[in-house]
């Protein structure tokens, strides 16, 4: 077949423009992957900030866990920072995330757990403070009540002193009277008599009584100690020893040496009103001690328990921080497994683009460098072809007839003849 020059010069005019065609192929189709890749890293990246607004809202929870356990009363409460807020800031966290977990199944597989987690954490955040709001109510009750029972118990105090005071001073004065009477008279019969008098006097009641209000003072000063202890005490075992073999002991004993203080009084009537009044009080220290409904050990017990829920509550926090923070480590696994893939896809990507282009750049040199040895040696012979003949017919050798020999080119076989 014979073939053209131009035919030959179009032809590699055209695969040059393929190969252009082809190279900037590769170059899109390069771009487009990095691109890609870029966008992946993106949304690692989104996984990272995610996690640290998630890790940044449960911080300030803690902090706010942190004021709520050190509280000392129930009107701080209201200074609390705003949970509201801080749920925002985790939910924006886990929204982001869910956004993310679309394109990656072991990113969704870690915030399901997480999310579960969350759920339970809130739960105990508010049960936190429920019980701790719920416990300085009854620390205020618990100290108002040892307030009223000490205030009671001063006046109880208060009065058996007084009684005290007054039997002593009517006892001082009996004594003297005795004592003038006994040297006034001379008689030694007279003398026996009032002797006599006078030892019925000193075993008389009213002496007895001045005994019952001062053990009674004492019994007291006993009762205001065991209060404080009652209103203090943590260990539910030593509560319930205190109240039924301390309080109740104590209460009966005040009982009795209240109505045998009144028994003894019956010959300084103007003294039974004060005995009956202490009665009364310490019917009322006896009801805020152990018998009124939300009594002091009620109110210490109910505290106690509500402790004892509250350390609960702090290790079930306490527990799912721990698990958040597992889920975290695997969250920050893949990652760093995302990441390190997509480096990884991005150099492989970058390695076979070159490749591809140093193999069409040396495919298309070769190619051309082939096509132009070929080309070369086909119009070099037929010019030296020519060059020949025209030597010949120069030096007359050939003449007319003289035919050249044809090669594979219409442009040149055209030159020839």
């Amino acid at each position: 077949m014979k073939l053209s020059l131009r035919t030959l010069f179009i032809a590699l005019l055209l695969i040059s423009i393929t190969s252009l065609l082809l190279l900037g192929s590769f170059a899109l189709f390069f771009n487009y992957r990095l691109a890609q890749n870029q966008t992946y890293l993106l949304n690692v990246s989104q996984i990272e900030n995610s996690r640290f607004m998630i890790s940044s809202a449960l911080s300030s929870f803690l902090a706010r866990q942190g004021s709520i356990l050190t509280l000392h009363n129930v009107s701080e409460i209201a200074n609390l920072p705003s949970r509201q807020i801080l749920e925002q800031q985790f939910d924006a966290g886990l929204k982001s995330l869910k956004t993310t977990a679309k394109y990656y199944p072991e990113v969704n597989k870690v915030l399901q757990p997480i999310q579960m987690t969350y759920q339970e954490f809130l739960e105990q955040d508010q049960r936190l403070l429920t019980l701790m709001q719920s416990i300085l109510t009854v620390q205020e009750q618990l100290q108002t009540q040892a307030k009223t029972v000490d205030d009671e118990v001063k006046n109880v105090r208060n009065s058996a002193e007084y009684i005290n005071g007054v039997l002593t001073l009517q006892n001082n004065l009996s004594v003297r009277q005795l004592e003038k009477l006994i040297h006034k008279n001379s008689n030694a019969t007279q003398r026996n008599q009032l002797n006599a008098a006078a030892n019925q006097f000193f075993n008389s009641n009213l002496i007895s009584a001045v005994s019952a209000s001062y053990k009674i003072n004492t019994d007291f000063v006993t009762l205001a100690v065991l209060t404080h202890q009652l209103a203090q005490e943590s260990n539910m075992d030593a509560l319930n020893d205190l109240k039924n073999n301390q309080i109740v002991q104590l209460n009966e004993t005040i009982r009795q040496e209240l109505k045998s203080l009144k028994e003894k009084l019956q010959s300084a009537p103007n003294l039974i009103p004060v005995v009956d009044k202490m009665s009364n009080q310490f019917n009322l220290i006896t009801d805020q001690l152990i018998a009124a409904p939300n009594n002091m050990f009620f109110l210490r017990q109910n505290y106690n328990h509500q402790v004892i829920v509250l350390q609960q509550t702090i290790k079930q926090i306490q527990q799912d921080l721990s698990e958040i923070a597992e889920q975290f480590k695997q969250l920050d696994t893949v990652s760093t497994q995302l990441k390190t893939q997509l480096l990884t896809t991005v150099n492989q990507l970058t390695v076979k683009n070159r490749l591809a282009v140093i193999s069409v750049v040396v495919a298309f040199l070769v190619f051309m460098s082939v096509v132009g040895f070929f080309l070369t040696q086909a119009i070099t012979k037929s010019l030296n072809l020519l060059i020949s003949a025209m030597k010949r017919i120069a030096e007359g050798k050939g003449g007319l007839q003289y035919r050249l020999e044809q090669g594979r080119y219409e442009d040149l076989n055209q030159v020839i003849v």
